[in-house]
C-alpha cells in the first residue's frame, strides 16, 4: 500500500508535458460536456430561421477546405450549442479543441499570455461571445477595449496564416464586427471564405434561454 501510495505522488510531482497535455484535453471535455452534453442531431428545428442556422454549419462541415464559421446575431438562439456539438464531435476524433469563453473582466494581458500560445495554435478553436458587447445608453454598442483587440488579432492573425480550424460565435453581426475592429472583421470574413457565417436576426422570441419564461 505504501509503494502504491508512493508512485502515485511521484506521478504527481513529476507530471510531463504529455502528461499536462492530457489532463487539459480531459479538462475541455469536461467543460464540453457541462456546456453542452448535446449532439447536432438534437438541435431543434422548430422554426425556419432554426433550420437555416443548422443548414449553414451542416454545409461548412461538408466542405472539404472548411476553416472558419462565425455565428453572430441573437443571444440564447444556439449558437454556441451548434459550436460546442462541432467541438465535441472533433475531441471524439481524437482533435485537440480549445475554447475561449469571453469575458472582459479576464482580459488582462498579463493573464492571457500565458494562454495565448495554445489559443494560437490548437487544432480547433472555439471562441464563444467575442467582444461580449455591453450597450451604452445611445443604445449602440460599447467598442472593445485596446487590450481585446490586441489579444483577437494576436490569437486571429496566426490562425489565419496557418489555416487553422476556428468556430467564433458573437452577438454582433459580422458587419457590425467590422465596426467594432476592422482588420478582425476582414480577417473573419477572409478566414470564413465570404460564405460559412450565419447571422441570427436580434429577435426577442429567439432567445431560447427565456422564452418559456417570459411565454413569447
Amino acid at each position: 500500500m505504501m509503494n502504491k501510495q508512493r508512485k502515485m505522488y511521484i506521478y504527481i510531482d513529476t507530471l510531463s508535458r504529455e502528461n499536462e497535455r492530457l489532463k487539459r484535453e480531459i479538462e475541455r471535455r469536461d467543460y464540453l460536456e457541462r456546456k453542452c452534453n448535446v449532439s447536432l442531431d438534437d438541435f431543434k428545428q422548430e422554426e425556419s430561421w432554426q433550420t437555416e442556422m443548422y443548414m449553414c454549419l451542416l454545409e461548412f462541415l461538408k466542405d472539404q477546405d472548411r476553416k472558419w464559421f462565425y455565428f453572430g446575431g441573437q443571444t440564447g438562439s444556439g449558437k454556441t450549442m451548434l459550436c460546442s456539438a462541432v467541438c465535441r464531435e472533433f475531441i471524439c476524433f481524437g482533435i485537440g479543441s480549445e475554447n475561449i469563453q469571453w469575458n472582459d473582466d479576464d482580459m488582462r494581458y498579463a493573464k492571457w499570455k500565458k494562454k495565448i500560445e495554445d489559443y494560437k495554435k490548437a487544432k480547433v478553436l472555439f471562441l464563444d461571445g467575442l467582444f461580449k458587447p455591453v450597450r451604452e445608453e445611445s443604445g449602440k454598442w460599447s467598442m472593445p477595449s485596446e487590450k481585446e483587440i490586441k489579444i483577437t488579432r494576436e490569437i486571429l492573425e496566426y490562425r489565419k496564416n496557418n489555416q487553422l480550424m476556428t468556430f467564433i460565435t458573437s452577438e454582433r453581426y459580422l458587419s457590425e464586427m467590422l465596426e467594432a475592429d476592422e482588420q478582425i472583421g476582414m480577417l473573419i470574413f477572409a478566414g470564413t471564405k465570404g460564405k460559412h457565417f450565419c447571422d441570427v436576426k436580434r429577435e426577442a422570441s429567439r432567445n431560447y434561454r427565456i422564452k418559456n419564461i417570459l411565454g413569447l
